[in-house]
């Protein structure tokens, strides 16, 4: 407590000599006279009463002892008037302090007890100033999709659907002699194929003031879950879909070996596993 008294006698000694100066400084301004003099020694006091205050304040953390003394009714009052003189000065600066001011500061601190008004972990106590870090980044739940969009062909089209040529026919051929004729043989035929374009669609909504406040990036974010969705809706499809406003996936093909229109299936040799014998098969159809 020694060392505070002497930071606290210090800081009201720079004062006077500040007042005293300033005073001196503003009289000179009235009269329209030069203050360089006075310019100088008054921002020298000035530095003096902020070092002196540093000092002040780390007095107090390494005093910062709790006591076990009751509050009593003429501390609360002391207090009150420490805080009410420390406000001031922070509100409206050094020059509107007074001597008793000064010795309501100095009183305040000479209480050998740690006061504790405001705190971090209550937040009606000052809690909700401090808020907790925020992550910008949204966590998102990863969704299983399968590979069929990465390896399907992709055409750009005007219409509502694709149409091309397929050949699925071999022309006729056989053996002659080398002196023997050589009749006309059918030739191969193609036939056409019509891929029709479905659509599908999201319509997510967001107010435009989420849009333009939020502290994310809600449009960019709605956009990534949309296309994220349409993928693998897409990859459903391409699997299993029954052709109904959507694809037709391979499963819902007939089983076949080779006419158009079919997927061949190979059987897993169990009803409800699959068996060696069923992975062998499969590998050899290949």
């Amino acid at each position: 407590m020694e060392a505070m008294k002497k930071a606290v006698e210090g800081l009201q000694k720079d004062w006077h000599d500040f007042k005293d100066a300033n005073d001196k400084r503003l009289d000179k301004i009235e009269k329209g006279q030069a203050t360089s003099d006075f310019d100088e020694k008054v921002s020298k006091i000035n530095e003096s009463m902020d070092t002196i205050t540093k000092e002040v304040e780390k007095l107090k953390l390494v005093q910062n002892k709790p006591t076990k003394e009751d509050k009593s009714e003429k501390n609360e009052e002391v207090i009150a008037k420490a805080r009410e003189a420390t406000c001031k000065y922070f509100r409206k600066g050094p020059q509107e302090l007074v001597h008793s001011d000064m010795e309501d500061i100095k009183a305040g601190m000479e209480l050998d007890r740690e006061q504790k008004l405001l705190s971090v972990n209550v937040d009606r106590q000052g809690g909700v100033f401090v808020r907790p870090e925020f992550d910008m980044q949204i966590r998102k739940k990863v969704f299983e999709s399968s590979p069929m969009r990465a390896l399907s062909d992709q055409q750009t089209i005007s219409t509502d659907s694709l149409e091309f040529p397929y050949d699925d026919d071999e022309p006729e051929s056989g053996w002659v002699g080398e002196t023997e004729s050589r009749p006309d043989t059918e030739n191969s035929e193609f036939s056409e194929v019509r891929i029709y374009a479905h659509e599908i669609y999201a319509q997510p909504k967001a107010t435009q003031k989420l849009l333009d406040d939020a502290a994310i990036d809600i449009e960019a974010w709605h956009a990534g879950k949309v296309v994220n969705k349409f993928m693998r809706e897409e990859n459903k499809a391409f699997v299993s879909g029954n052709s109904d406003k959507r694809p037709k996936g391979i499963l819902s093909y007939p089983n076949g070996t080779g006419a158009f229109g079919t997927i061949e299936q190979v059987n897993s040799g169990s009803g409800g596993a699959v068996t060696a014998d069923g992975l062998i098969d499969l590998q050899n159809s290949l």
